[in-house]
């Protein structure tokens, strides 16, 4: 947190990590925007987690969360715009059905349940993520705990772990004052005389 805090510029990131002093203690450190509702504005935050086992051998997560900066209404659109096309680009990278799991991975369905058992992480919605399977495949069902920590749980997760690895693709687009936005029909130079609660509301309708 120290280092993202002494930053002159930040991007979304994941980042994994075990500790080098105490190797019990995993790490992860991620740059998220999210949409604060009070002052209708979009904020970037970083959030910074450790994991580490109690002397009962349960999980417990000590987490800080700080608010880096806002955004405007630019960035926030550059950001809804790739954040759709991405979003379906990795829809591709998850798997619903433990049965089709199975097959990716070449494997059966008990041991699938084995690799749940043993810290295989899913979406919130069960889903299974591809690269998290490929994970345990090639270690025999048994990554180390730095790679476990580095398990996507989430398509924003992949998304970060792909961009930052050089397999994803992110570009700003500039537009003209005259441009016409393709998510709002609005021109970028419109939608700069609006605020943020305004630009919310209409890409909420739009997706509806």
């Amino acid at each position: 947190m120290e280092q993202l805090l002494a930053s002159a510029t930040v991007k979304e990131s994941v980042e994994y990590g075990v500790s080098e002093i105490y190797p019990d203690i995993g790490w992860r450190t991620v740059v998220e925007t999210f949409y604060e509702p009070i002052t209708a504005r979009m904020w970037i935050r970083g959030v910074s987690s450790a994991q580490y086992n109690d002397p009962n051998g349960i999980e417990q997560t000590i987490e800080l969360t700080h608010w880096l900066t806002d955004l405007t209404q630019e960035q926030l659109l550059q950001i809804e715009s790739r954040d759709e096309q991405e979003q379906g680009d990795l829809s591709a990278e998850l798997i619903e059905m433990m049965e089709d799991a199975a097959d990716y991975a070449g494997v059966d369905v008990d041991t699938i349940d084995q690799w749940l058992q043993n810290g295989m992480l899913t979406t919130e919605d069960g889903s299974f993520i591809k690269d998290n399977l490929n994970l345990y495949k090639d270690n025999n069902g048994n990554p180390s705990e730095e790679e476990k920590n580095q398990q996507a749980k989430s398509l924003t997760d992949l998304k970060n772990k792909k961009s930052k690895s050089g397999e994803g693709s992110a570009a700003d687009q500039q537009a003209g004052q005259d441009e016409i936005d393709p998510k709002t029909g609005l021109t970028y130079g419109e939608l700069e005389q609006m605020d943020f609660s305004e630009i919310w509301e209409l890409m909420q309708k739009k997706q509806r």
